[in-house]
């Protein structure tokens, strides 16, 4: 067998097989959608563009076993309690690779066949899902980061510590080409690319993937120390600015989480913070006092302490960003020829690229 469907949500799919079962991740149709005009000719009006995927199901068959008559009432329900339920479906390749998309549980059909005396039952369950592609491991420049929902731990649809692409930008006003490879079989749309001020700011670049032939120009400043991170994924455009050490951060009434840091931080009540650097608050929350210059809150359950860590603003620049002709980078499959160019601002020439993507299969 090419490939096994492992996992719903948090749910592992029975491994068990009877003669005649079977798996099914066809890709479904293709949406058509043509025209007939005067004269007898067809329209096709997706032209050369690749057309949607239509709904698609999925299907599993094969058997649940226990030692006794609760365990097997117990596999039963955790198929069954994910009826309706929309989740990562996740296949696992005969090469040890995951694939995921997201799908709905339209059915689960638990026959009692006269033959099944003893601890076991035959299962059907049947997906359904609208989901474009299947999506590979994820590759990220924030490997190790929990909680912003790009990774789930111990669900098998993810793999910590596998890294993104990440380049210096070492020359200003002229176009510095890189190379990156995409591995799935069709052009990724969820592709987040984060540019980077080191020592000096960055106030215009443009990006050009030339495989794709896709472009924009960028006119949002950037700080020194601070990135942004245009995300093809979340459909987003946020400014990260420059970061604050946390000397200390706690949570005592599981309610209001309490940030000093070793500097001012310059926020005000309102504004959004990035928690990182592995703390239990890693994400991005809202500011809610500013006791002092160096100290903020944000609500949060998490009751713990620490001592470590990294705080700085979040800015949604999507409207800065979203003007004429604005695109979101993708990336084909395969090798990509990216050339990058920053018109104004990395004097120093420190700045840096990265990109984070899902590898994407039809």
């Amino acid at each position: 067998m090419a490939y096994q469907i492992v996992q719903f949500g948090e749910i592992l799919i029975p491994d068990e097989l009877q003669e005649g079962d079977e798996q099914n991740m066809g890709t479904g149709e293709a949406l058509t959608s043509f025209q007939q005009v005067p004269g007898g000719v067809w329209f096709d009006n997706y032209g050369s563009e690749r057309s949607p995927k239509g709904i698609q199901p999925i299907t599993r068959s094969g058997i649940i076993s226990a030692d006794t008559v609760a365990g097997l009432v117990a596999e039963m329900d955790a198929l069954r309690q994910n009826l309706g339920v929309r989740e990562r479906l996740t296949i696992r390749l005969d090469d040890g690779s995951l694939r995921w998309n997201w799908a709905r549980l339209k059915t689960a059909n638990l026959p009692r066949p006269s033959k099944a005396k003893g601890g076991w039952l035959p299962y059907t369950l049947q997906w359904v899902t609208a989901d474009q592609f299947w999506r590979g491991v994820v590759a990220s420049l924030e490997a190790w980061s929990v909680g912003d929902d790009s990774f789930r731990l111990g669900d098998g649809t993810t793999s910590i510590g596998e890294s993104g692409t990440q380049e210096t930008l070492t020359s200003s006003g002229t176009a510095q080409a890189f190379t990156i490879a995409q591995d799935g079989n069709m052009e990724a749309e969820a592709v987040a690319v984060t540019i980077g001020a080191g020592t000096s700011a960055i106030a215009a670049f443009t990006y050009a993937n030339l495989t794709t032939q896709r472009s924009l120009v960028v006119a949002i400043a950037i700080g020194v120390g601070e990135k942004l991170v245009i995300n093809g994924a979340a459909l987003s455009v946020r400014l990260f600015g420059a970061t604050a050490s946390i000397t200390a951060i706690s949570n005592t009434n599981s309610i209001t989480t309490t940030v000093t840091t070793g500097t001012v931080h310059g926020l005000v009540a309102g504004d959004n913070v990035e928690i990182s650097g592995g703390t239990a608050w890693d994400g991005i929350h809202e500011v809610l006092t500013v006791p002092t210059t160096s100290s903020l809150t944000f609500g949060s359950r998490v009751a713990a302490t620490g001592s470590s860590g990294l705080v700085r603003e979040v800015t949604d620049k999507f409207a800065d960003y979203w003007t004429a002709n604005k695109i979101w980078p993708t990336l084909a499959a395969g090798d990509n020829s990216i050339q990058i160019n920053v018109t104004s601002g990395n004097t120093v020439a420190d700045a840096t690229v990265g990109w984070e993507y899902y590898r994407q299969y039809a």
